[in-house]
């Protein structure tokens, strides 16, 4: 701290008063002087007019004689004597009517940059105006006048000046320095912790009145210091108990000394705004203070208090209406403190103290100390309950509750660690653990990585790792925890949370697992739906061009070889579809439709597909359908078609000799609820019954030498399983070696009553129809696969249709623009555009009437066969689709539907 003595004297608040006090008066000097020159200055020009007066009347006589004469020679001699006299500056002589008779010195054209004094007078002769006499002075010649007193007043007041500033330096230090160096000393003491420093306080002056001021403050820091010790002793003593009646005894000990209270309670504010009693000292009856258990705010002095947010004393509660009970007989005579418990700026509470009203001592200045005792009761009683309530959630909390030293010793946990990590109680588990890192971390340098990110971060949330039980047995568990440091910032412990994450992370791993299986699956789906693409289209020009050779003239040899490459094709094509539609039930993509239909259908189609093969190969094939099966069904006659085909199919090919039965009959029927049992029998090889369980799994056969024999794919009766289960019902096998394999299918329907009709009139006249509507239609084929080109080109002449092929895309676009088509034939792959962006170019050249067609409708040729793809076509802006291997009479029937 600076001392008194270090003071410079340009820093002396003696100093910088002179200062203030010099720069005053010179202003007044500089002011005085000023009024002195102007009124000097103006005395001396006035006395230099009087002088011209003198001179005129001087040199009047000769001038007027010269002017009358006309001697300007004389006149010009008077003029340069005149000029030496020290007044003047310049002279000039006119004559009657104004013109310049003789000039000496500076005249009325030189008159530029000075002030001028100029006194004229006109001459004379016999009353005759003969001329007039000019004289010229300068402020020069004023200033010079009075200079010399200028300079005197000047030096006047610099002598002035210094010896005010030097009386005022010494007087001022002697009046202002040394009273207030006394009070820095003092200052200075009271600094260092010496409040007894004596203080001259008898001085009547400003001096005087500081230092009482000073006194008075170092008096109420002695107080505030004495106070403060006593209430930091008393925080002290209630942060080491638990108990709320303790903490009010020592609060109310305390507020004895200052007021001789001998009761006290403590009021909280509720959730509904009321101040509710939570703890008195020491205990007494309801009726010594308050009937009430609960006041409003603004109800009894403890709710008034609250309200107006003020400590209220009442001295005597038996001179209060308030007070006063039922019977008007007064209580025994109290005094009461109500006291307001604040939390920043909200009332939270009230602590009511009580005492005889003849003891209680009580003044206005203790409020401000008894707003103090209650806050810091009010903070232990809290803290008090939050440890409780830590407690509770401490030993009650879900997760596993932990403290433990910076070497790894477990210094607290609660229940649920111990029960976490296997232990009887946690005191056994602080006991066994004393190296977290190498007890109990699977991986140990897991803890070196926690401690690296508290360096970091300050905290760690949520690490994951894997701790061993007490039986050595691996769990994982999500960690959180934060450093605990001492008042010196050294690490005391850390604590935290633990959780056992086991079961989330064997979930998050089969969740993986799945979405792994469902990728793999996706990947296989669209890997089948490629390879499908590139099958079809060599299976579409062999299928294509034998159907195209069958119509030609061959022999009976040649049909007979055409026929078998087309049936063989037909069988890999139904090949292909079973792997697909495996994929698609894999995937879930494949969808079981709820149309009508009639059974005998799906009969009459088994009977064309496998009548004229059971034939050839001599065995027999028994159709049947119980009379009281209803004849019209709702369901998926694709999908029972399909299943019954795969079935026969299998019974046809493991059958040499016998027959092959099927048979559909009624097992139920309520409320048009429809239950039917298929039944396909055969007399063949027969099934072992160790491969009936495997029977229906896929790629599985039921005698692996049974695939080199007859062939397939092992997929049939999978996807059989698989549909049956979709539509809700049941497929199961039975089988005798050498005797024969039945296979049972159980299916729920609706019956619908639908008006048959004559099938195969329908189906010709419908065939016509389509035939008759596309004949000489035009339609644009794009096509890049040359062969493909020429199968379809051909079964399109074959009907009569008008035929462009385009390769490409942007051959397609070129012809548009020149050419108006029916329908457009887009193949989907295309090498330089796929099918989709060219749907969209085209869409794109109609609205902008690129086209010679306003709008042309565009069918996709695709070799894909999936949902997706298929809705890919429609959303892209085509309006149908056609698959590959082209089946002509599909293609012409949905050419036909966009035909007007």
């Amino acid at each position: 701290m600076q001392n008194y003595s270090s003071i410079s004297i340009k820093d002396s608040i003696t100093t910088k008063l002179l200062k203030s006090v010099f720069l005053i008066y010179i202003a007044i000097a500089i002011s005085v002087i000023t009024i002195n020159v102007v009124i000097e200055y103006n005395h001396t020009k006035r006395s230099i007019y009087e002088d011209f007066a003198v001179l005129y009347t001087i040199f009047e006589p000769p001038l007027s004689a010269a002017i009358w004469n006309c001697d300007n020679e004389i006149i010009q001699k008077e003029l340069n004597g005149m000029i030496k006299i020290p007044i003047l500056v310049g002279i000039k002589v006119e004559d009657s009517k104004g013109m310049n008779l003789a000039s000496i010195g500076t005249v009325e054209e030189d008159l530029l940059h000075d002030e001028f004094l100029i006194y004229h007078k006109d001459i004379f002769k016999k009353k005759f105006l003969i001329g007039k006499l000019v004289f010229y002075s300068s402020s020069n010649v004023v200033f010079n006048k009075i200079k010399l007193g200028l300079y005197l007043l000047f030096i006047n007041s610099i002598i002035k000046s210094i010896a005010l500033w030097i009386i005022f330096l010494f007087v001022g230090r002697y009046v202002l320095s040394r009273p207030l160096e006394k009070l820095t000393k003092a200052a200075a003491e009271f600094a260092k912790g010496n409040l007894n420093e004596e203080i001259d306080e008898n001085r009547k002056d400003e001096i005087g009145v500081l230092a009482r001021f000073f006194s008075f403050m170092r008096n109420s820091i002695k107080k505030k210091i004495d106070d403060l010790h006593e209430l930091n002793n008393l925080s002290e003593e209630m942060a080491k108990t638990n108990n709320q009646k303790k903490t009010l005894n020592l609060a109310l000990e305390f507020i004895k000394k200052h007021s001789n209270i001998d009761r006290c309670s403590i009021w909280i504010m509720n959730p509904d705004n009321e101040l509710e009693l939570k703890a008195f000292y020491p205990d007494f009856q309801d009726s010594q203070i308050c009937c009430l258990k609960q006041f409003k705010l603004g109800e009894g002095i403890m709710g008034i208090a609250a309200i107006e947010k003020r400590v209220i004393y009442i001295p005597d509660t038996s001179k209060e209406i308030l007070f006063k009970s039922n019977d008007n007989s007064s209580i025994e005579p109290q005094a009461i403190i109500c006291i307001p418990i604040f939390e920043k700026d909200k009332v939270v509470g009230v602590m009511n103290c009580c005492g005889k009203a003849s003891e209680v001592n009580f003044e206005s200045s203790d409020e401000e100390f008894l707003l103090a005792v209650s806050r810091i009761t009010m903070i232990t009683n809290r803290n008090i309950e939050s440890e409780k309530k830590y407690r509770s959630i401490f030993e009650n909390a879900i997760e596993g509750m932990f403290q433990t030293k910076p070497s790894g010793k477990v210094i607290n946990a609660n229940q649920s660690l111990a029960k976490t990590l296997g232990y009887n109680s946690v005191d056994e588990l602080i006991y066994s653990i004393t190296d977290l890192k190498n007890q109990v971390y699977v991986n140990p340098q897991d803890r070196d990585k926690i401690g690296k990110i508290i360096i970091k971060k300050g905290f760690v949330k949520n690490f994951e790792t894997q701790f061993y039980k007490k039986d050595k047995s691996i769990i994982w568990v999500s960690i959180s925890t934060r450093p605990v440091f001492n008042s010196n910032k050294k690490l005391v412990c850390y604590e935290g949370s633990l959780l056992d994450i086991s079961e989330r992370i064997l979930k998050e791993k089969a969740e993986r697992e799945r979405e792994l299986a469902e990728k793999s699956a996706r990947v296989k789906t669209e890997f089948l739906a490629n390879m499908s693409h590139e099958i079809r289209n060599p299976l579409n020009a062999i299928i294509g061009f034998t159907a195209l050779s069958l119509k030609t003239e061959l022999s009976a040899q040649q049909k007979d070889y055409i026929a078998k490459v087309n049936s063989s094709s037909k069988l890999l094509l139904g090949i292909i579809n079973d792997i697909l539609d495996f994929s698609k039930i894999e995937a879930g993509k494949l969808n079981i439709e709820k149309i009508p239909f009639e059974i005998c259908e799906i009969i009459d189609n088994l009977s064309n597909i496998f009548l004229t093969n059971f034939m050839e190969k001599g065995i027999d094939l028994i159709l049947s359908i119980e009379e009281n099966v209803p004849k019209s069904l709702m369901g998926d006659p694709l999908r029972i078609g399909q299943i019954l085909i795969n079935l026969v199919s299998n019974a046809f090919k493991f059958t040499d000799k016998g027959n092959v039965i099927v048979k559909i009959s009624l097992i139920e029927n309520i409320d048009n609820k429809v239950k039917l049992k298929f039944l396909v029998k055969d007399s063949g090889i027969g099934i072992p019954n160790d491969k009936l369980s495997k029977l229906f799994a896929p790629f599985v056969q039921a005698d692996d030498s049974t695939a080199r024999k007859y062939g397939g794919t092992g997929l049939g009766l999978s996807i059989c399983k698989k549909l049956v289960e979709m539509m809700n019902g049941k497929i199961w096998a039975e089988s005798e070696v050498g005797i024969g394999t039945t296979f049972y299918l159980i299916l729920e329907f609706n019956a619908e009553s639908l008006q048959k009709s004559n099938k195969d009139e329908d189906y010709i006249m419908q065939t016509q129809f389509i035939m008759n509507k596309v004949k000489g239609i035009k339609v644009l084929l794009t096509e890049d696969n040359r062969i493909n080109q020429q199968i379809a080109t051909e079964l399109l002449k074959s009907a009569g249709i008008n035929v462009d092929v385009a390769e490409n895309g942007k051959d397609t676009l070129f012809k548009l623009k020149n050419t108006i088509y029916d329908v457009i034939l887009l193949d989907i792959q295309l090498p330089d555009m796929n099918g989709y962006e060219v749907t969209q170019k085209i869409r794109n050249m109609e609205k902008s009437k690129q086209t010679l067609k306003e709008y042309t409708t565009i069918i996709a040729m695709t070799g894909s066969t999936t949902l997706e793809d298929k809705n890919k076509c429609l959303d892209s802006g085509m309006d149908d689709y056609t698959t590959k291997p082209i089946e002509t009479e599909k293609l012409f029937y949905t050419i036909s539907k966009w035909i007007k």
